[in-house]
C-alpha cells in the first residue's frame, strides 16, 4: 500500500539549459525562509521522527552505541616549542577538549579550551587550532550550529584567556603565524551573495596579515585571487625568512606555490603553470622539499630553489607503485606514508634519497597523518584500522620503532574482528578493492546482513579504517563492506581523475559492480544488502538508488548532492566543478543532467527503504538537495518501503556535531537499515 507523504507542491519551472530542457518543479524548497518551505520541513520532521522512534530496536541500539563509544581519543598534536597540542576525549563528555601536553614524553594533559564553556553556547565548536611558533598562543576557529563559517581567535596558553582579536568570515583552516608572534597571515572570503550563510556563494579568497590587537579591517593584504574560487594555502618557511603559498585551481585542483617574503613584499615563483599537484614540505635556505604529482601520478619529492622552476628538480624520492598520501620533513629526514593495495605503509629517506627505515605499522590499516617539527628529531602518526580508533603513534628519526605515548582501554576487543580485501572488476573490467570486515564468529551468507560503504571523491581514500558505526553494526554480528570506488586516490592520482566530470558514472558503475559481486559470491543478498554514504557518499549512493533500485534493500544518504544542475549556485557548490563538472559548460550539461538524482527519480518506481538525513544548517552541501529529491523520491515511490527525509536542526555538515547528536542520528540510520531488512539480532 503505498505511504502518504506530506503534500509537495509541483510547480511547471523548467529551464533550457545549453540547449537541454530540466524540469525542476520542487525548485521552491531552496527558499529556506519561506513559510511554505518551513511547513514541508516541519511535516517531514514528524513524519521521519514517529517513524524512526517506533522502531523497536532503537533504544537498545542507542544503548550499545553509547557504549562502545566509551574510550579516550586523541587527535595528531601539533608542535608549538615544547608542547603539543591535540584534540582529546574522554569518550563521556558531549564534545573533547583542546589540551596541551609537554614535549618529548607527552605528560599529562592540561585544557586550553573546554568547549562546553565556550560563551557562544553549545552549538559552538573549536573546528581547527594553529599554535605559535613558541607555543605561548594558540589560534583557533570557531564554528556554530555546525557552520562552515568560522570566526579567528587567539588565546593565551598560559592565560587561558582569549585576547581581544576576533575576524569573523573566514572559511576552513588556512593561517600561518608570524616568526615574531606579532600576527598571522591568514584567509578571507569576499562574499559575493549577502549574509545567509547557507546560499552564500564563495567566489574570491585574500591573503591577509594580521597584527594582534589590530582591527581586522586595518589588516594588510598580501594577494587578491585573480581567478574566482582559487583556493590557498599558506606555511611559514622553515627559515622564517617567507610564506610558503599554494595556490590551488577550481577545476583540476592543481596548484602552483608562491614565496612571499613579508619583510620585502618581494614574490617569487616556486612553481608554476598549475600542471600537477604540490605540496611544500619543508625548506633549507633557498631549497624546498616539494611533494608533487607532476611526471608522477603516484607522488613523489623533489628538490628545486625558488624562481628555477623544473630545470632543477631533483628527485629525492622517486614515484612508486604506491601512492604517497602524506609525508613531513622532520630534522633532516622525509618520513612518507603510502598506500599499495588500500594498505598503508611507513617509509623513512634522508634528504639525499636513501631509505633508512621501515616502521612496522601495528596492523593493515591507515596512516591517517605524519607530523612533525623540524628542529626535533620526534614525530606522530595518526593510524588506524577496522576495529582499531584513531591511535597516536610516535617515532624518531633515528630509530625505526613506532610506540604509543599512551595506554587505553577500549570497550571492545579489536582482536575480536577479520577484515579481507577483495578485488571485483566494474563495468569497463577496472579492478576494485572491496575491504569486507566482521566480527569473529559471524557466519558470511547470502543472509548475513551486509553494509556496503563508499564514498568516491575529492581524491578521499576509503581504506581501512575505523567507523563505530562500522563497528556497531558488525557487533550486531552483521559485515561491512567498503568499496574503494574511483575518485578517491586509492591508486594515486589517476584513480581520482578516473572518476571526475565526464567519467563521474565510473564511481557509480565501482560501487554497483561491488554490490553485484556481493551477491554473486553469495556473501549477501539484495535482500540483505544495504548501502551507505555521507556527503560524497550521500551522493553516491543516491545516484546508485536510482540507477539501480532493485540491488539494495535500503538505502541511508547523509549531506549528498543531489541536483546536479544547480549545485554551483549555493554555499560551496561553485568549488565543485573539479569534480562533477559545472553546469555552465555546455559539453557537461548532458552529462550532468544524465545522472542527477533529483532529475532521474523517475515515475512509479519500487524504490527500497531511504533515509535521507541533513542538517538544516549545512552551509556547505545546501538542504534543498534533500528536500528536492526527498520529494522527488517520495512522490515517484511505487512500492511499500518508506522514503524518509531526517532533519536535524541546529547542524551543519558533520564536523563539530556534539556526541549526543552524532549518537541519535547514528541510532536512526541503524535501526533504520536493520528493519528494512527485517533483522532483529538479539542486543544486550
Amino acid at each position: 500500500m503505498r505511504r502518504e507523504y506530506p503534500e509537495a507542491r509541483r510547480s511547471d519551472q523548467q529551464d533550457a539549459i545549453h540547449g537541454v530542457i530540466v524540469r525542476d518543479p520542487y525548485r521552491w524548497l531552496e527558499d529556506l525562509t519561506s513559510a511554505e518551505t518551513r511547513e514541508w520541513v516541519h511535516e517531514q520532521g514528524i513524519l521521519s521522527r514517529s517513524f524512526l522512534d517506533a522502531l523497536p530496536l532503537r533504544p537498545a541500539i542507542v544503548e550499545r552505541y553509547s557504549r562502545l563509544l566509551r574510550f579516550p581519543e586523541q587527535g595528531l598534536p601539533q608542535i608549538g616549542g615544547q608542547r603539543a597540542f591535540l584534540v582529546e576525549s574522554d569518550g563521556v563528555r558531549p564534545r573533547p577538549v583542546l589540551c596541551w601536553r609537554s614535549l618529548p614524553g607527552l605528560g599529562d594533559p592540561h585544557v586550553l579550551i573546554d568547549q562546553e564553556k565556550l560563551e557562544d553556547g553549545r552549538e559552538a565548536s573549536v573546528v581547527w587550532f594553529a599554535p605559535s611558533p613558541s607555543s605561548a598562543l594558540v589560534a583557533y576557529g570557531i564554528s556554530e550550529a555546525g557552520s562552515d563559517w568560522h570566526t579567528i581567535r587567539v588565546r593565551g596558553v598560559e592565560t587561558g584567556r582569549d585576547l581581544e582579536d576576533r575576524i569573523p568570515r573566514t572559511r576552513f583552516p588556512a593561517l600561518a603565524w608570524l616568526p615574531d608572534e606579532t600576527g598571522f597571515a591568514y584567509v578571507r572570503f569576499e562574499v559575493s551573495d549577502g549574509d545567509k550563510a547557507a546560499e552564500a556563494r564563495l567566489e574570491r579568497r585574500t591573503i591577509c596579515v594580521h597584527r594582534l590587537g589590530d582591527s581586522p579591517a586595518e589588516d594588510t593584504v598580501l594577494r587578491a585571487a585573480e581567478v574566482p574560487h582559487l583556493r590557498y594555502e599558506l606555511r611559514m618557511t622553515d627559515d622564517k625568512g617567507a610564506l610558503a603559498v599554494t595556490e590551488i585551481e577550481p577545476r583540476n585542483r592543481h596548484t602552483n606555490v608562491r614565496w612571499l617574503d613579508l619583510a620585502s613584499g618581494q614574490e617569487r615563483i616556486l612553481i608554476d603553470g598549475f600542471t600537477g599537484v604540490h605540496r611544500v614540505l619543508g625548506n633549507d635556505s633557498g631549497a624546498f622539499y616539494v611533494l608533487t604529482t607532476l611526471g608522477a601520478p603516484n607522488g613523489r619529492i623533489v628538490r628545486t630553489s625558488a624562481g628555477q622552476g623544473q630545470n632543477d628538480w631533483v628527485v629525492v624520492v622517486p614515484e612508486s607503485a604506491g601512492a604517497i598520501e602524506s609525508a613531513a620533513l622532520v630534522q633532516d629526514v622525509l618520513v612518507v606514508s603510502y598506500t599499495e593495495d588500500v594498505v598503508s605503509h611507513l617509509i623513512l629517506f634522508s634528504t639525499s634519497g636513501r631509505e633508512l627505515a621501515r616502521p612496522a605499522l601495528p596492523a593493515p590499516g591507515t596512516v591517517l597523518a605524519v607530523r612533525g617539527n623540524r628542529r626535533d628529531e620526534q614525530y606522530f602518526v595518526l593510524f588506524t584500522s577496522v576495529s582499531q580508533p584513531p591511535t597516536v603513534l610516535s617515532g624518531s628519526v633515528s630509530g625505526d620503532d613506532l610506540s604509543c605515548p599512551w595506554q587505553r582501554r577500549l570497550p571492545f576487543e579489536p582482536l575480536e574482528f577479520e577484515t579481507a580485501i577483495d578485488f571485483c572488476s566494474s563495468k569497463d573490467g577496472t579492478r576494485v578493492p572491496v575491504i569486507r570486515s566482521w566480527k569473529k564468529g559471524t557466519w558470511i551468507s547470502p543472509q548475513t546482513p551486509t553494509l556496503l560503504h563508499g564514498y568516491g571523491g575529492f581524491g578521499i581514500s576509503q581504506t581501512p579504517r575505523f567507523r563505530a558505526e562500522h563497528l556497531l553494526w558488525m557487533d550486531m554480528g552483521g559485515q561491512v563492506a567498503t568499496a574503494c570506488v574511483r575518485g578517491g586516490t586509492e591508486y594515486g592520482r589517476a584513480w581520482h581523475q578516473a572518476g571526475v566530470r565526464e567519467r563521474r558514472q565510473n564511481v557509480f558503475d565501482d560501487f554497483i559492480a561491488a554490490a553485484e559481486w556481493l551477491v554473486e559470491q553469495r556473501l549477501a543478498s539484495t535482500r540483505t544488502l544495504v548501502a551507505e554514504g555521507r556527503s560524497a557518499g550521500g551522493h553516491l549512493v543516491g545516484t546508485c538508488v536510482v540507477q539501480r533500485p532493485d540491488l539494495f534493500a535500503a538505502v541511508f544518504a547523509a549531506s549528498g548532492v543531489y541536483d546536479m544542475l544547480r549545485f554551483h549556485r549555493f554555499g560551496a557548490g561553485g568549488l565543485w566543478a573539479s569534480e562533477h563538472g559545472s553546469p555552465d559548460d555546455p559539453a557537461m550539461v548532458p552529462i550532468l543532467h544524465g545522472y542527477s538524482p533529483y532529475h532521474n527519480a523517475g515515475e512509479h518506481v519500487e524504490y527500497p527503504a531511504v533515509l535521507l538525513s541533513v542538517g538544516a544548517g549545512d552551509d556547505r552541501v545546501h538542504p534543498s538537495h534533500s528536500y528536492k529529491f526527498g520529494a522527488a523520491l517520495q512522490r515517484a515511490q511505487d512500492g511499500d518501503a518508506p522514503i524518509l527525509v531526517r532533519i536535524d536542526q541546529g547542524v551543519g555538515h558533520g564536523p563539530g556535531t556534539p556526541r549526543d547528536k552524532r549518537i541519535r542520528e547514528t541510532a536512526d540510520e541503524i535501526a533504520f537499515l536493520a528493519s528494512a531488512i527485517r533483522w532483529t539480532p538479539q542486543l544486550d
